[in-house]
């Protein structure tokens, strides 16, 4: 049995140790190494690279955003899910616009982490229900976006619409697909093309744009 690679970055050693505890466990999960700050799991990154990496988001030298922002600029594979003790928007879309492919509080349960390891290395997304209401938040503080909310939801067509409100149930490509009756390349294709021309990038993104223009509610 293949199994999931792991890389775990984070400048607590205690925290480490305890995520190392709960994934050794798990039968089909290995840990190929540890970092302590971002300049190192950089190095780490580029030479192992795993299938998934469990990112803090707070670290000396090199923290995790900057991290990303690194990693996302390599334009190599990178399913990497944030632990943070920050439930707040604004790092959650910040973060989803860098590239993460997960998003989890530190306080969340073995179940979930577990849970969110397995739906990243597929190639999907993973945003823990626990943080949902901080999204919503976000997403429903007035900024300059909001005047102009209505003008960009009229110039979505009626397909573009159904697929940015699926995405913002929490769907992934495939079952919007099979929901829709398209193809998956299909509906990657208009998902593309909805970042493009709301000038949105990640999925966090989409979510506040279709809760301000009433497609979902909150």
């Amino acid at each position: 049995m293949d199994k999931i690679q792991l890389l775990l970055v984070d400048d607590h050693e205690m925290f480490r140790s305890g995520i190392r505890a709960l994934l050794e466990d798990v039968e089909d999960f290995a840990i190929l190494a540890e970092a302590k700050d971002g300049v190192e799991a950089w190095e780490y990154w580029q030479s192992y690279q795993p299938d998934v990496t469990l990112l803090d988001l707070m670290m000396p030298r090199l923290n995790g955003l900057e991290l990303l922002e690194k990693i996302q600029r390599s334009k190599l594979p990178n399913q990497i899910i944030c632990l943070s003790m920050h439930s707040d928007g604004e790092y959650i879309q910040r973060a989803w616009q860098l590239g993460a492919a997960g998003y989890l509080l530190k306080t969340d349960s073995a179940q979930e982490l577990e849970k969110a390891i397995r739906t990243v290395a597929k190639g999907e997304k993973h945003l823990t229900s626990s943080i949902s209401q901080s999204i919503i938040d976000h997403c429903l503080t007035p900024d300059r976006e909001g005047a102009t909310s209505g003008s960009a939801a009229n110039r979505l067509s009626m397909r573009k619409r159904e697929i940015l409100k699926l995405i913002a149930e929490g769907h992934s490509s495939k079952e919007i697909a099979s929901i829709l009756k398209l193809s998956v390349k299909t509906v990657e294709m208009h998902r593309s093309q909805l970042m493009k021309r709301l000038n949105i990038h990640g999925i966090a993104g989409l979510t506040c744009h279709a809760i301000k223009i009433g497609l979902v509610t909150p």
